[in-house]
């Protein structure tokens, strides 16, 4: 590719402009709120007052929750079957004379407006149709096998958290059973109900010559495992013919429930169905893992049923939340309310000749069990509560709302929980309630009833909702008790208790979490930790295990790594060193200067929090000063600096006056800087709604602490970041050398992810596609779509591929003859549906520009949610002040899959904690790569992300697609037609588009 060549001619594009993408649901009460939660990261993301860098935050430091997997239920599938028409695939241009090359006819099923809500009636029939041509589709590609070994870079010994599982009878099976359960019930119940099948039928069921002899007797919870859904395993075969279906009657008491009418039944009968699924035999797993049969014999079932097992085994002691199974035996106070909870996660994994469990510790913070109003007490530093404000009320509310409390002003009787709903805004004497026909307060009603005059009636009172028709004494109810309806129970907060084993998810109060690093050991440490987990969990063998013939071994798996060198990192031929060599993956921007630095003409500040203008007038010398030596050309060196705004008045006007102040008649402005009290994701959100949608100006938004410490490091990653905001903006390259296959043939680097809001929030999932956009893989072009909630699978991906393949085109005079694709958030289990839907809408977006272009492609998933972690073994060169092993170790052995091509890459150095490794799973190669030429490819692209002079955990093109996404939540609007809501996305302006702004 040559790049002397500038951007090709314009060609006539076919068809009218693509639709808005709409996407409806049926109208709700309320305005959806919106996300702030899921995603609060990217609140900062703009907001350096770090370091800057990524790659810190890729270090094990979760507080033990269990991860969220993206592998969604129920997700729409793209079409993969249907002829695409060029009307709808064909993007709408983003400037008039934007060169475009001529589409072929392209399918665009998945740009046809759809509700939102993945579960209303349309969406569900479009997800059945999909399925149905998901099914239909036969030219599955196969995944590549994995063509060898990593032979560059320095062997390095390490070992891995994985352990053998150990499978004494290889012709012994699992034997699994669907164990349905009617009416449906809650998972809880399910698992009650199970238990008591267990306990009353089980035993029926089993042959004479698995019992024990003589007076032995069968403990039923030793020979049988659930999944708290529909699958029952046990180690030995059922009395149940192929195709017979037993049916159960089993009862379970209701919840206690005091003064219950007596015409209301105590016990509640269900139904349970029984009936043989199959038996996977041991012998047909062991020949998977030895590669002698293939991935057309799926072992996801053996692997499912594998971890159930080891799961169950391990509750008998622990208690499981998520994915992590927590100790309570060994829980400390902190003397804060809260204590610490050491835990463990465990996986499954096939690997290279083995079954391997993973095996990681971790810790989280709980509430102690106190009465909520001590826990109120320690969170406000006030040893005696009188009152609290409105704002520590709705603080109180926004932190505890759906946490368990039991009511303590009855000891001896039956209690059952309540879950907070909300909080009263009047305290327990001022929230009244009518019985028997009087109106009596809740403080009253509880002195009169059972002798409690309450200690703090000033507080207010949990609210719960209950169902209707319970009449209980003691909870009284806002409405009518004897009907059906949900009802609401006033406690006071001094008669409830908060529930043991409740996680914290946010402080309450001054309740410190900051400083709580629960996985921030040192690495030699934290090995060590595991393998003593590993015998505390599974020494000696659990009887559930020793059924199945199972068991782990109990030490850490070695392995023999290699550790790639860094890349030279190329700056303008100015800098007094042309060439960096990163070390231990960081270098710095002293005595280089970018490769390619922007002119800053026009520009504004305005901040959004009250402070000095020479405060701000000293910060902005040094930090043009700092563009200046980095390589940045300050055309004005002394921008307009505004008066401070109140972000919460008037915000929108306040950024046009900034706007117009920073420009003129004949010049747009170039930047607009803004400085804010703390990250705050509700400010950071409108100021990026209105510079990108409706502006078109580059935003800059700095902290307050950022702007008083005026650290170098700061501004100069404040520097890197400006630079690539604005057009023609390049802060490095990589040696042409050194990336051959850029080099020799013209290619994109793709990348793609999938935002989901948090489980609350009602907005819809943001699908992004990036592309490269030059010859050395440094610019990027983004897009993005609406999709459906917890929707993985990218429904446009045809249409969006095909838009960056037209700006490439555009920017250098090329088709791509390459195309190397890296698509973030997918799990394994969704690797084929990707191979169906995606990959083939890319192949069909190839066509529509010419039914003749076939460029040669290479998909890989990128996986950061995973348990494998990487230790030194001894003698192994590790950071000295973290302990991590060095960036560039590539690991595609001993823990990989069997036979099929993936391997692990850890790119950067985590400061603090355990570096997570990244695995990459290589779906489809046309290229032919080498494990070699895909490592090293791989792992140099990690130095060229822009924010920062470290490398990060994971290619560019996947960090960039994640980035943009959480930036397209920022363009999302409402919309009302003919009384349905719509969520769409606001047309980003044009000139924006010709620079990376999403950074």
């Amino acid at each position: 590719m040559d790049p002397s060549k500038g951007p090709a001619q314009p060609l006539t594009a076919t068809g009218p402009s693509a639709p808005s993408r709409l996407l409806g649901r049926p109208q709700a009460s309320g305005k959806p709120s919106t996300d702030a939660s899921s995603d609060s990261s990217s609140s900062g993301s703009d907001s350096d007052d770090s370091s800057g860098s990524d790659s810190d935050k890729d270090s094990d430091d979760s507080s033990g929750s269990g991860s969220s997997s993206s592998d969604e239920e129920g997700a729409i599938k793209p079409d993969d079957e249907s002829a695409i028409t060029p009307s709808t695939l064909t993007p709408t241009p983003t400037v008039a004379a934007e060169p475009s090359i001529k589409a072929e006819p392209v399918d665009d099923t998945a740009h046809v407006a759809m509700p939102i809500d993945a579960t209303t009636a349309a969406a569900a029939a479009r997800a059945k149709a999909l399925q149905r041509k998901a099914e239909a589709f036969e030219t599955i590609m196969q995944v590549p096998r994995r063509p060898g070994s990593c032979t560059v870079g320095v062997p390095t010994a390490i070992k891995a958290n994985s352990f053998v599982v150990k499978m004494a009878h290889l012709d012994q099976p699992i034997y699994c059973y669907d164990l349905r359960c009617e009416p449906e019930a809650p998972s809880m119940r399910i698992r009650a109900l199970f238990s008591t099948w267990r306990e009353l039928y089980l035993l029926d069921l089993v042959y004479d010559q698995h019992k024990p002899k003589g007076t032995g007797s069968i403990n039923v919870a030793q020979i049988s495992c659930f999944d708290g859904k529909r699958a029952l395993f046990t180690p030995m075969p059922l009395m149940l013919a192929p195709d017979e279906e037993k049916v159960y009657e089993v009862s379970l008491p209701l919840p206690n429930r005091q003064n219950q009418p007596k015409r209301r039944p105590f016990e509640r009968v269900f139904t349970i169905k029984l009936r043989k699924l199959t038996e996977m035999p041991f012998r047909e797993l062991h020949n998977y893992l030895q590669g002698i049969i293939s991935r057309e014999h799926s072992v996801f079932s053996y692997t499912s049923a594998v971890d159930v097992i080891f799961r169950q085994a391990a509750q008998s002691f622990l208690s499981p939340q998520g994915r992590v199974l927590f100790d309570s035996r060994f829980k400390t106070t902190t003397g804060t309310g809260m204590e610490v909870m050491p835990g463990y996660t465990q996986a499954i994994r096939t690997a290279e000749n083995h079954l391997i469990i993973i095996l990681d510790v971790t810790s989280a913070l709980f509430y102690e069990a106190k009465p909520l109003s001590e826990l109120l007490k320690i969170a406000f530093g006030r040893p005696r509560l009188g009152t609290l404000s409105e704002q520590e009320v709705y603080m109180v509310e926004r932190v505890m709302r759906g946490f368990s409390v039991l009511p303590n002003y009855q000891r001896d009787a039956p209690r059952r929980p309540y879950k907070i709903a909300a909080l009263t805004r009047t305290g327990a004497n001022a929230t009244y309630f009518t019985m028997n026909g009087r109106e009596m307060s809740v403080a009253a009603y509880f002195e009169a009833e059972y002798n409690r005059k309450l200690e703090f009636p000033d507080l207010p009172c949990v609210v719960a909702v209950v169902g209707g028709g319970n009449q209980q004494r003691g909870n009284f109810h806002h409405g009518n008790a004897n009907d059906n309806k949900p009802v609401q129970i006033y406690l006071p907060v001094e008669l409830c208790t908060m529930v043991e084993g409740q996680k914290v998810a946010r402080p309450l109060g001054l309740m410190d979490i900051k400083h709580f690093k629960p996985s921030a050991m040192r690495p030699v440490e934290r090995a060590k930790e595991i393998e003593k987990s590993a015998r505390l969990v599974y020494d000696p063998t659990p009887p559930l295990l020793k059924s199945f013939h199972l068991g782990p071994e109990f030490q850490m798996l070695g392995i023999t790594g290699r550790t790639l060198p860094a890349p030279r990192l190329l700056y303008h031929a100015t800098s007094r060193e042309p060439v960096a060599v990163p070390v231990k993956g960081r270098w710095n921007m002293e005595t280089h200067r970018m490769y390619r630095g922007v002119t800053l003409r026009k520009w504004a500040v305005l901040p959004l929090v009250p402070c000095q203008p020479d405060q701000v007038a000293r910060f902005m010398t040094r930090w043009i000063g700092t563009m200046r030596d980095t390589g940045i050309h300050v055309v004005d060196p002394k921008p307009k600096i505004l008066a401070p705004a109140n972000p919460e008045e008037a915000l929108e006007t306040a950024i046009q006056h900034a706007y117009l102040q920073a420009g003129d008649q004949s010049v747009h402005p170039d930047l607009l800087v803004f400085i804010l009290p703390e990250r705050n994701y509700k400010i950071y959100t409108s100021i990026k709604r209105i510079c990108d949608t409706l502006l078109g100006v580059a935003s800059q938004c700095i902290t307050q602490k950022v702007m008083l410490g005026m650290k170098g490091t700061h501004l100069e990653n404040l520097c890197l970041k400006v630079n690539v905001k604005l057009p023609g903006g390049t802060n490095a390259r990589i040696d042409p050398e050194q990336l051959p296959c850029v080099r020799d043939i013209p290619t994109i680097f793709m990348g793609a992810d999938v935002t989901h809001p948090a489980q609350e929030i009602r907005s819809p999932s943001i699908a992004a596609v990036v592309g490269s956009m030059d010859a050395f893989a440094s610019q990027y072009a983004a897009v993005s779509r609406i999709q459906p909630i917890r929707a993985e699978i990218i429904l446009d991906m045809g249409s969006m591929v095909l838009e960056l393949l037209q700006k490439f085109y555009a920017n250098t005079g090329a088709k791509p003859q390459r195309i190397i694709f890296y698509r973030d958030g997918i799990s394994e289990g969704q690797f084929t549906e990707v191979i169906r839907s995606e990959v083939t809408a890319i192949r069909k977006a190839c066509a529509a520009l010419d039914p003749n272009y076939r460029p040669k492609l290479t998909f890989m998933i990128v996986q950061k949610r995973h348990h494998t972690r990487f230790f030194p073994d001894e003698g192994t060169i590790v950071d000295d002040r973290s302990g991590n092993l060095l960036p560039g170790l590539v690991v595609d052995s001993v823990v990989t899959h069997p036979f099929e091509f993936d391997f692990y890459i850890q790119s950067h150095l985590g400061l603090q904690g355990l570096a997570k490794p990244t695995r990459y799973s290589v779906l489809v190669d046309e290229n032919n790569f080498s494990p070699n030429h895909l490592a090293e490819l791989s792992y140099r692209m990690c130095y060229l992300y822009p924010r920062g002079t470290r490398s990060v955990s994971m290619v560019p093109a996947a960090f960039y697609a994640h980035v943009f996404a959480a930036r397209a939540k920022c363009h999302v609007i409402d919309k009302e037609e003919d009384g349905k809501r719509f969520f769409a996305l606001s047309a980003v302006k044009p000139e924006l588009e010709k620079a990376m702004y999403f950074m």
